[in-house]
């Protein structure tokens, strides 16, 4: 792939930000969902084709529209997403050494801030309370659900909202705000448009997962439908 995309001179070639995503299918993973939100191409197998089938590197890249992958059925992977989804939340990250959900939080516009320091040594309880109390209160603090670190558990002890990774992902396919385990919204949903503050109805989904509950908007079925087909797709 390197060949046929072309070398450069940059000798920090390997830091570049990814250009496309390439898989076979679409499905609601955390990685597609990366792409998506950041508007990087999705392409099919046949996109690696065209482009070594190019006679020269020099030739300009070949469209990603005319080698989409394969169709999971759900058609919001063609619609831009909300840049400011979560741009009035703030995540609060407890994996020094990265993770695909912290990644997809920021990529639909969470702030994020460390709970641990630069060697990766995970804060305190009185380092944590500080870090939050700190901040304003409009921060819209919240948490990612890991059993496995003590940080997850200790902002569930200080009443910091943590949210399910399926949830998290799930709010990203219907575009709108995270829900903590009790059903609260939180933060604020931005308009992409004008980057107001305005409160947009969204469709919820209640505790089992798939169900979404009627609002009394009949537009809300269709979104509903969508959602709960993606869901099929994203990795528990």
């Amino acid at each position: 792939i390197q060949e046929a995309f072309g070398n450069t001179e940059d000798g920090d070639n390997n830091n570049q930000s990814p250009t496309h995503l390439v898989t076979h299918q679409y499905g609601a993973s955390h990685k597609r969902l990366i792409a998506w939100c950041k508007r990087i191409p999705i392409v099919g197998l046949s996109f690696v084709q065209a482009l070594l089938q190019r006679s020269s590197p020099l030739q300009p890249l070949p469209e990603p529209k005319r080698y989409p992958p394969e169709s999971d059925g759900n058609d919001f992977w063609q619609t831009p997403p909300n840049p400011n989804l979560w741009n009035s939340c703030t995540l609060l990250s407890i994996h020094p050494n990265g993770d695909e959900l912290e990644t997809l939080a920021v990529s639909a516009g969470a702030k994020c801030i460390p709970l641990y320091d630069g060697d990766g040594k995970a804060y305190t309880k009185d380092q944590v309370q500080h870090v939050i109390l700190e901040q304003p209160n409009q921060c819209n603090y919240f948490g990612l659900v890991d059993n496995r670190r003590k940080l997850s558990k200790l902002l569930k002890a200080l009443k910091v909202p943590c949210v399910m990774g399926k949830e998290l992902a799930r709010a990203v396919v219907q575009q709108r705000l995270l829900e903590d385990s009790n059903g609260n919204s939180i933060g604020t949903l931005l308009v992409a448009d004008d980057d107001k503050e305005q409160q947009m109805k969204v469709v919820n989904i209640d505790n089992d997962g798939l169900a979404a509950r009627d609002d009394g908007d009949d537009d809300d079925d269709d979104a509903a439908a969508a959602a709960a087909a993606a869901e099929e797709n994203i990795v528990k």
